[in-house]
């Protein structure tokens, strides 16, 4: 009897072994596929070889396996940096379809409770709440958000195929360095099948399988907002907001008199004091600043140095780089040009009356590695003039 029972073991698996070779999908044989099976017994009565006894069981339909993947473009643990005010900032998400059926999955994003802590390596706790969210799928491939990207649900994805989809808030103006506001994705498998029109989300199929129906199987494991097995995959990410630590400071110091020149000058009448006034991104800042205007306006005991005179000890009157230059502009702790070559303002540009002015927007030009204005972590720019004691 025993030599009966391999050969048709072994014909029950070479079939159940054909079954699953029609199907190479990671996911698995697809929701639907018809499984059936036949077992081959072949015997002899009396040295006689006689016709195989052939057996085939019923029939059944493999179940629906409700699974997925939600995580950020950037890795599991990863932020998006934006700046305070900034509209419209994109988290990019990938869902991947990890079941056997082509499903819509339904999409919804969430701000997290204050306090929420979130990150890896570095760790970020929730102290604000990005506004206006919404959740929209990549409709072209291009992987970037853009304008044409206004579906809010994932329609006919199949089985192992992923698709990306961008959280886009708002993030509150005066927000400072470091904030951070946690937010999450959650998809939720809905039914397929037809195009452009929004399924209903899956429920698990009860009680016992029916071998001629297909079942809906929940497979899903638990996210970072909800249950394993429940239809849906959450996953975390937020917006960390990345400021300039900009400080501004204006020294003054006696520089020239004229009756000792520069040998410990005096601030009398006629004498030159300079005023350097100091912008600077620190070293710990998270972006660069972008500069624009620096004014400064005398008071009435205060005349203007149009020339910056370069003070020595014997005299007040030299200009420091010639006749009608009055401002320079010189850079510290970065690679720009003026960094090595101060620069020298034409007063007739940035001096009105008593009124002085600085466009460090266009002073700063647009240089290797860096763009009109811009004051890396840091960095500093110092701008310099004198003005004469009245």
């Amino acid at each position: 009897m025993n030599r009966f029972f391999k050969p048709l073991a072994l014909a029950a698996a070479a079939v159940a072994m054909l079954a699953g070779a029609s199907a190479a999908m990671a996911a698995g044989t697809p929701s639907g596929t018809p499984i059936s099976n036949t077992a081959t017994v072949n015997f002899a009565v009396g040295g006689v070889t006689q016709t195989p006894v052939v057996a085939t069981s019923p029939s059944f339909l493999v179940d629906t396996k409700v699974s997925m993947t939600v995580v950020p473009a950037g890795g599991a643990g990863s932020v998006v940096n934006v700046i305070s005010g900034a509209v419209k900032q994109v988290i990019p998400y990938q869902v991947t379809n990890t079941g056997n059926l082509v499903n819509d999955f339904l999409l919804a994003t969430a701000n997290l409770a204050s306090g929420t802590t979130f990150g890896s390596p570095t760790s970020y706790t929730d102290n604000f709440e990005a506004s206006s969210c919404g959740v929209f799928v990549d409709s072209n491939g291009n992987n970037s958000y853009d304008a044409a990207d206004t579906a809010v649900y994932i329609d006919e994805l199949a089985p192992d195929a992923s698709r990306r989809v961008f959280v886009v808030c708002d993030i509150p103006a005066s927000r400072v360095n470091a904030d951070f506001s946690a937010v999450n994705l959650t998809a939720t498998a809905a039914s397929g099948g037809a195009a452009n029109s929004q399924g209903a989300a899956l429920a698990a199929t009860t009680g016992a399988k029916a071998l001629n129906t297909v079942a809906v199987v929940l497979a899903d494991v638990a996210g970072s907002d909800d249950l394993a097995n429940d239809g849906k995959v959450s996953a975390r990410s937020g917006f960390l907001v990345q400021t300039a630590a900009l400080t501004v400071t204006k020294a003054v110091g006696a520089y020239c008199d004229p009756v000792t020149f520069n040998i410990n000058p005096k601030l009398v009448p006629g004498a030159y004091a300079r005023y350097t006034i100091t912008l600077a991104n620190s070293a710990t800042a998270s972006t660069s600043a972008t500069l624009g205007e620096v004014a400064d306006t005398l008071v009435t005991q205060l005349g203007f140095d149009a020339n910056l005179i370069n003070a020595s000890a014997s005299s007040c009157a030299t200009p420091t780089s010639a006749a009608g230059k009055g401002v320079r502009v010189s850079c510290t702790g970065g690679t720009r040009a003026c960094a090595t070559t101060p620069i020298y303002l034409d007063t007739s540009t940035t001096v009105t009356g008593r009124n002085i002015s600085v466009d460090l927007g266009t002073v700063l030009p647009v240089e290797a590695g860096y763009t009109a204005g811009q004051l890396k972590p840091g960095e500093s720019v110092q701008v310099i003039f004198n003005a004469i004691v009245q």
